[in-house]
């Protein structure tokens, strides 16, 4: 049975996409699913709109073409740009090749309260109403999505998203009670970091757009690329929070920590660091059945927490860490998940 992907590239190299996507491409390269190319940016000028639109019709039209009747073909969504052509396309494959849609979700809008345009939402729905299987973050999001009327057959738990990694080690970590955040550092979207300040506490921040340079306890560690950070994480812990208030996560954001994986998660577990995560988080059971952190209702509790683990409780969480290091950074849970439902597919035909 034939397999394909759908991959968006810029035409200027220099900009690239968000890890996860990448490597979930990736993951499903090495799995054999051909990848379809769609070039964002073909165009640039006062018409690049225009003609960078007339593209898509063209470029959706030859992927539709280069598709076999009855084959595998891999989304991940959801999608941020409208592309003309894009949904017809996909139901033409549906409609007259038959073909079987395994999708990826790798947000939820509805979830953030972020709203799109119409068209994108009624694509996401057309993808996840159609789609022969739908790998989802954890059973949090698996059980939103049945309560939404999905068939809870089709719906497949990823657990946890990969973070590849080239050049992994099985290092140790430092022990210590710093406290590791990376990511983007604007205080308006992750509210919480304003109140780092009254958590008696050491914090290093990675990423863009840091501006808590008066805080006393906090240090800047500098933006770097996914492939890099990890080579800077190396002592204390990850945190896993999120929202307007250090007591809880809440708002928005942070109630959205209730059915995602953060990829962040995964980046400081493939970094080797334990973790901290809030404890009502939808990956707080994946953390604690795999001994590899701590759950935490309130940040200002911390420093009480911190000190009552020792070095050997610690170094026993950092051991548990690389077991499950190490499968995320050669692809172990998308490989599993999409292995699954390839298996599931060509089972179901047989039967037919």
């Amino acid at each position: 049975m034939k397999k394909y992907q759908f991959v968006e590239t810029y035409a200027n190299t220099r900009n690239a996409g968000s890890k996860a996507p990448q490597d979930i491409e990736f993951i499903a390269n090495k799995l054999e699913f051909e990848p379809l190319k769609i070039i964002l940016g073909k165009e640039k000028g006062s018409f690049s709109k225009i003609s960078n639109q007339l593209s898509f019709i063209t470029q959706w039209e030859k992927a539709y073409n280069a598709i076999s009747s009855n084959s595998i073909v891999l989304l991940q969504y959801p999608k941020y740009g409208r592309q003309i052509n894009r949904l017809h396309c996909l139901k033409k494959l549906k409609e007259r090749k038959n073909v079987h849609f395994v999708s990826v979700i790798h947000d939820v809008n509805e979830l953030r309260n972020i709203d799109q345009k119409k068209s994108l939402r009624n694509e996401f729905e057309f993808v996840i109403k159609n789609s022969d299987y739908v790998i989802l973050h954890n059973k949090s999001m698996i059980d939103y999505f049945v309560k939404r009327g999905i068939d809870p057959k089709k719906l497949v738990n990823l657990q946890i998203f990969d973070y590849l990694r080239n050049n992994y080690m099985s290092d140790f970590p430092v022990f210590s009670t710093t406290i590791n955040i990376a990511g983007n550092l604007d205080t308006n979207k992750s509210e919480y970091l304003k109140y780092l300040d009254k958590v008696d506490n050491n914090f290093q921040l990675f990423g863009p757009n840091f501006s808590l340079n008066s805080y006393s306890n906090v240090i800047y560690g500098g933006s770097f690329k996914p492939s890099e950070i990890p080579n800077v994480l190396n002592s204390g812990y990850g945190l896993i929070w999120d929202g307007t208030s250090i007591h809880s996560c809440e708002g928005s954001f942070g109630n959205y920590l209730k059915y995602n994986n953060p990829h962040k998660l995964s980046l400081y577990l493939a970094s080797n660091l334990p973790v901290i995560i809030w404890s009502k988080a939808a990956e707080a059971n994946f953390v604690k059945e795999n001994g590899i952190g701590l759950l935490i209702d309130d940040l200002s509790k911390l420093p009480n927490i911190l000190s009552q683990i020792s070095k050997e409780e610690y170094l026993t969480m950092c051991s548990n860490v690389q077991k499950i290091a190490k499968n995320l950074s050669n692809g172990f849970y998308m490989t599993s998940a999409l292995n699954t439902v390839i298996t599931k597919i060509e089972n179901n035909l047989n039967d037919e």
